[in-house]
């Protein structure tokens, strides 16, 4: 591999002896032992000496060294190995030489010194990092590549962490799962994830899953680095999908005070509750807690509803339900005979103290005041009395031909309201706290019935006057007038006589359409006014016969208005009907309405003018009969049919309208058909034949009795009663189309 060359040489005999050299051919020159060279040229060579002796001889047959210089060594490849990153910490190399012939090889690894080495080179538990092997050819002379052959790589053997940033955990009622999640180191990284120990699968964030069984679950999920390291130790997320809400349970117990309904609730789920929500009315459901008091007022149907909810918020989908339903009315209620004029006080009127109706108040008979006047102590505690302290205030009143003059009702004290007639009109002054505020209405002629209401909304603080159903003034009295420290409702006392009638107080604030239905009617155009009430008024519950003249308006003035038995009454069979003589008789449109209590496995006879002594057989005949009513009627010698009625919730009050459509004729009515209504809904309708005279003899109009019958608010209409205001009396919703419940 040398470049030079120096050779020594001798002669024998030496003694004298000189030498002669060529290189490669040339001309012999004189030379010394030993001779060198230098910078030869890779090839071939040869060296030629000879001796010469003193006289010159030399050697014919020269000493020749013929060698070759190869300074050019083997170029080194490597074939195979890491590259890059990898996640092994063992490496292995193969390599060659060109020209392979006689090569060997000489290795090294991070800088270390070359040593002699085979094809393949491997090396094992290398540190993570980056790392250089080296490997170089020699030849057969000891020519080994300047340049060796290298390869870098890097041994990356640390997977990154995995971290779920999201999810479920604990319980929870979704049956649907979304998780996020990252890796640390991020670049470069995958991710493998899994539900409920199924194989890994490749994944990224974030990762849903839908429609999850009730159960435990768990999510695994694992980050892998770009050279395929994962994360041995999978982030987990277990959880707990629970869709399943507890059953409610509910324990009513109701407790009656005048003027309100008290009800206390205790609450129950199976399985346990953690929480519960409560509704009444179709509000929002609202944390409540487990007995729970609810307040309403009588005289509105009230539904409560409670629902059990467990630890993930699961709540009952079909709530526990216990609705109150309305009663008849709280009666204010004067006797018939004595001195209306100077009574003061009527508490021990009120209709039935310790079984009370809805919270609302009527003087049930027309009275006439000159001069002095009526009170009521404890009829005005329904204003008032409700949450809000909303309220209602309405009555009837008829002023003499040319108009009277002084207060025509007052409740006013340090609260309260005042209204002073003048005429045509009135001023209506209301106090709140001492603070008075006043508008004027216009009442209209002196001479005819008009209908005056007082309505305060607390919400809105507004207060609105309203006559024969329409507004005529009103403001807002900062507050309400319906507070503690109201003085008894005054009727009267200005020195002009007035009439004054159906007196009614509610402690809540009836919209206008209620008030225009309870005072007059709707006929398409809006509100028009019909007059007082008819009035068909008891003391007792065991009285057989009240005749037209006991009305509080003398003949003919009733007509057209309807009658209300104002006093709840208890018939028993062996105390006979309430009897109303000869009523009715020559009007073309009739409709009976009442309430009555269902009770339950009673038959209870409701209605009757059936003649069944006649002949033909004639009249009416409504009969409680288990869950439902009978309906019969007869008029003709060949008509007398009877429907069926069932499917009536049974120990309730229900609200009852019979409704009888027909045509003068003959001095006699003849109908076509008998509506039956029950809770202001059609439930069904007999079919009468026409000239089919219902009230062919009508020698009483029997109501309750035979057997025992509850029944309140008896009202006889001799004019066509609207749907909408059947929907009314019933104390329900009227939507503009249908009757439902409020």
């Amino acid at each position: 591999a040398s470049t030079g060359a120096s050779f020594t040489f001798s002669a024998s005999p030496a003694t004298g002896a000189t030498f002669q050299c060529r290189l490669d051919g040339a001309a012999f020159a004189a030379c010394t032992s030993p001779q060198s060279y230098s910078s030869l040229a890779d090839g071939a060579h040869t060296f030629d000496v000879r001796a010469c002796d003193a006289v010159g001889n030399c050697d014919a047959s020269p000493a020749t060294r013929a060698w070759t210089v190869d300074t050019t060594p083997p170029d080194t490849t490597i074939d195979s190995g890491p590259t890059g990153t990898v996640a092994s910490s063992t490496a292995a190399f193969t390599f060659s030489a060109s020209p392979a012939t006689g090569a060997t090889f000489q290795c090294r690894l991070d800088g270390a010194a070359f040593a002699a080495c085979t094809s393949p080179q491997s090396y094992a538990s290398v540190a993570d990092g980056a790392h250089t092997f080296d490997v170089r050819a020699c030849d057969a002379v000891g020519n080994c590549d300047a340049s060796p052959a290298t390869r870098t790589w890097t041994i990356d053997t640390t997977p990154p962490n995995t971290t779920i940033d999201s999810g479920p955990s604990g319980t929870v009622t979704s049956t649907g799962a979304t998780f996020t999640f990252s890796a640390s180191p991020a670049t470069g990284a995958t991710f493998q994830c899994r539900l409920d120990g199924a194989a890994f699968a490749g994944c990224t964030s974030p990762r849903s899953y839908a429609s999850l069984a009730d159960g435990a679950h768990t999510f695994d999920v694992r980050a892998c680095d770009a050279v395929g390291n994962c994360d041995a130790s999978p982030a987990t997320r277990t959880w707990t999908v629970d869709t399943t809400p507890p059953d409610t349970l509910l324990t009513a117990t109701i407790v009656e005070p005048w003027p309100v309904d008290y009800g206390t609730f205790t609450l129950a789920g199976s399985p346990s509750a953690a929480t519960y929500q409560c509704s009444l009315d179709g509000a929002a459901f609202a944390a409540c807690p487990q007995v729970s008091e609810v307040v309403v007022s009588y005289y509105l149907t009230h539904t409560f509803q409670a629902r059990a909810c467990d630890a993930v918020g699961n709540c009952d989908a079909s709530p526990a339900t216990f609705m109150w339903t309305p009663v008849p009315g709280l009666v204010l209620h004067l006797p018939l005979d004595g001195d209306l004029a100077n009574h003061t006080n009527v508490p021990e009127t009120v209709g039935s103290p310790a079984a009370p109706s809805f919270i609302g108040g009527e003087i049930g008979l027309g009275l006439a005041l000159g001069g002095d006047r009526l009170a009521m102590n404890d009829g005005v505690r329904a204003m008032g009395s409700g949450p809000d302290r909303s309220g209602t205030v309405m009555f009837w009143h008829r002023a003499a031909q040319f108009g009277g003059v002084g207060p025509l009702m007052s409740f006013e004290g340090e609260d309260g309201c005042t209204i002073d007639e003048n005429g045509e009109g009135a001023n209506v002054c209301c106090r709140v706290d001492g603070a008075r505020t006043c508008t004027s209405v216009y009442l209209g002629d002196p001479g005819d019935w008009r209908h005056v209401a007082i309505v305060y909304q607390r919400e809105q603080d507004d207060l609105r006057v309203l006559v024969n159903g329409q507004w005529a003034g009103g403001f807002n009295p900062g507050g309400s007038p319906f507070g503690p420290r109201m003085k008894p409702l005054v009727l009267g006392e200005g020195s002009d006589p007035r009439d004054v009638d159906d007196v009614r107080v509610y402690n809540v604030a009836l919209d206008d359409a209620t008030v225009c239905e309870l005072a007059a009617g709707n006929n398409g155009d809006g509100c028009y006014a019909q007059g007082p009430a008819f009035e068909l008024h008891l003391d007792t519950p065991q009285q057989t016969n009240t005749g037209w003249w006991s009305v509080g308006l003398e003949f003919p003035t009733y007509e057209n208005r309807p009658g209300v038995i104002d006093d709840a009454a208890v018939c028993e069979p062996t105390g006979g009907a309430f009897g109303l003589e000869q009523l009715l008789y020559y009007e073309p449109d009739l409709l009976f309405a009442t309430w009555w209590l269902d009770e339950t496995g009673e038959d209870a006879l409701l209605f009757d003018n059936l003649c069944e002594t006649c002949s033909p057989l004639s009249g009416l005949e409504v009969r409680e009969l288990g869950d439902g009513l009978r309906v019969c009627a007869g008029g003709n010698p060949t008509f007398f049919d009877c429907v069926g009625i069932t499917g009536v919730a049974q120990g309730q009050w229900h609200h009852l309208a019979l409704r009888l459509r027909g045509a003068y004729g003959s001095g006699q009515l003849d109908h076509d058909d008998v509506e039956l209504f029950i809770d202001g809904k059609l439930w069904g309708v007999l079919d009468v034949p026409a000239a089919t005279g219902l009230l062919t003899n009508p020698s009483h109009l029997a109501v309750g009795g035979q057997p025992r019958s509850q029944l309140d608010e008896l009202e006889i209409f001799a004019h066509r009663v609207s749907d909408e205001r059947i929907c009314a009396l019933a104390m329900q919703r009227w939507t503009g189309t249908e009757c439902v419940d409020p």
